[in-house]
């Protein structure tokens, strides 16, 4: 079983085959990134957030001033528009062009994730602002999520390139990382994958 599916989904009875249906969507679509560099089989987006739900279960203790159930929550809703556009990557994308690329990508993501919120009666709204506050990046749950987001990925890499996996090269997942992971615990962490 996934760590979302032991996660209950924030919604009532009467709106849980909605949001079910958005969370089983996201087990069919493949992480873009994984895809682009060849490999067979790769993690989905539903996979990408039960890995970070797991990790979030295991540092959120050791910060103890994060709210940690609004932190998971926002760790299981972040990446939900995905059901809808697909996983959109910016970060290949040319200097000269990222921001254009990251502004289409959150308008496209924030109209799908207000359709899908629209569907699910009164927790839609609040499920909106949590997404909304992830996207925003300003508490300090947002922030650890964002940060927890890119150590997920290089210790995915990792996993790759060590069995051979596509072209997966994890020292450029690091390199990018550690320029955005600033908390001490994920610092450590991060720390701990280099000298592998």
């Amino acid at each position: 079983m996934s760590s979302s599916e032991n996660w209950p989904l924030p919604v009532k009875e009467k709106n849980f085959d909605n949001a079910s249906k958005v969370v089983k969507g996201l087990y069919d679509i493949e992480r873009t990134g994984w895809v682009k560099r060849g490999v067979e089989n790769p993690e989905t987006v539903g996979d990408h957030i039960d890995a970070l739900i797991s990790l979030g279960e295991e540092i959120a203790d050791k910060i103890p001033e994060l709210d940690k159930n609004k932190f998971l929550r926002m760790l299981q809703i972040h990446d939900w528009p995905e059901h809808i556009v697909g996983d959109i990557v910016t970060a290949t994308v040319g200097v000269e062009k990222r921001k254009e690329a990251e502004d289409d990508k959150i308008k496209k993501e924030l109209v799908a994730m207000k359709n899908i919120c629209a569907d699910l009666g009164e927790e839609g709204e609040e499920i909106l602002a949590l997404w909304l506050e992830y996207e925003e990046g300003k508490t300090l749950e947002a922030n650890i999520a964002k940060q927890l987001d890119k150590l997920q990925a290089v210790l995915k890499s990792q996993e790759y390139e060590q069995n051979g996996k596509g072209t997966v090269v994890a020292k450029e997942f690091f390199d990018y990382a550690k320029n955005k992971i600033t908390h001490p615990v994920l610092v450590e962490i991060l720390e701990k994958i280099d000298k592998k």
